[in-house]
């Protein structure tokens, strides 16, 4: 996904507070859960159960899509 489209899903996200699914750039497998942001270009995201956590930037991001 290009960047823009990628900052654009995910401030809805934030801002609707929608459940996602995250796919990054390092082939780990796909993560779901909800988003929000740590610091300026920073997110955190968390499983619904709140037994993962990951930290990332947009950079790291290959695609982003509601769950």
């Amino acid at each position: 996904m290009p960047t823009f489209q990628l900052n654009l899903f995910i401030e809805k996200a934030l801002v609707n507070n929608f459940p996602v699914i995250v796919q990054f750039n390092d082939q780990t497998p796909d993560t779901a859960g909800y988003l929000k942001q740590i610091a300026k270009g920073r997110f955190l995201i968390t499983s619904a159960d709140k037994r993962f956590h990951r930290l990332f930037s947009v950079s790291e991001l290959q695609a982003i899509k509601k769950f």
